[in-house]
């Protein structure tokens, strides 16, 4: 049976796994836990949510393995399939048309949504919160990237624009990725926060770490691990499904 929930009063999650790429944004790590703020914005940190309700016990999907024949692009019978087939099927991320765009890299907002949707459980928890007020949000998209910016877990580039057609990176993926699920999944702290990768430093360095040494992602090498390159719509697949699959799934 895997690990469970924690379950926290007042809190925001956090955790991840990838391949070798991926990508997701903001955060500092201050004394007090995470605080969702980009590097472009450090003024407009959110409060954190002032409520007392009990985050969900449980994540439960389906995550039943199983041959990706729809997308020509997914190859049949590969961990990558699996973590295709498992978006697909929970309704979380959807194809274009026969290809799932596995090697595309992904927008901000396309990423934002997706790991709403993952985490339907949590954010179906908020539901007063105020508009993020970001004018490049598609009303489509509005009322999610509002309660993620809310909970304190993403800001947007600057007061006013949330960078939706920005493409997402994977240090970035590793900061949003651990704010989501940190407090529900065992994850590795590191003791010593110090890096062996060249190009992680400052906010990058805590949520790294934490994913690295814990084995749901490693660098693109043992001193690189490609901060600053794309996620791709795959690795974020590849990502979602590591971490259910090693902390949810019973």
């Amino acid at each position: 049976m895997k690990k469970p929930f924690k379950v926290l009063a007042s809190a925001l999650l956090a955790g991840t796994c990838f391949s070798s790429t991926l990508t997701l944004t903001f955060a500092e790590w201050r004394s007090d836990g995470p605080i969702a703020v980009e590097k472009e914005d450090e003024a407009a940190i959110p409060s954190m949510p002032s409520n007392d309700k009990i985050l969900p016990e449980e994540l439960v999907l389906e995550s039943e393995p199983g041959r990706v024949t729809k997308f020509t692009d997914v190859p049949a019978n590969t961990e990558l399939a699996h973590a295709v087939q498992f978006l697909h099927k929970n309704v979380i991320a959807r194809g274009f048309g026969e290809t799932f765009g596995v090697n595309d890299p992904i927008k901000r907002l396309d990423a934002a949504m997706i790991v709403g949707k993952y985490r339907n459980d949590f954010i179906a928890e908020f539901d007063d919160y105020p508009s993020a007020g970001f004018t490049d949000v598609p009303l489509r998209a509005l009322d999610m990237i509002s309660t993620l910016k809310w909970a304190g877990l993403m800001n947007g580039k600057t007061a006013t624009l949330f960078g939706s057609y920005d493409t997402m990176t994977r240090g970035e993926a590793a900061i949003m990725l651990y704010n989501v699920f940190q407090h529900n999944v065992e994850l590795i702290e590191p003791e010593d926060i110090s890096t062996s990768f060249k190009d992680v430093s400052g906010r990058y360095i805590r949520a790294v770490h934490a994913l690295t040494d814990s084995g749901i992602t490693r660098g693109k090498s043992n001193t690189v691990f490609g901060t600053n390159d794309p996620l791709t719509r795959g690795q974020l697949a590849l990502l979602l499904y590591r971490v259910y699959t090693k902390y949810y799934e019973k």
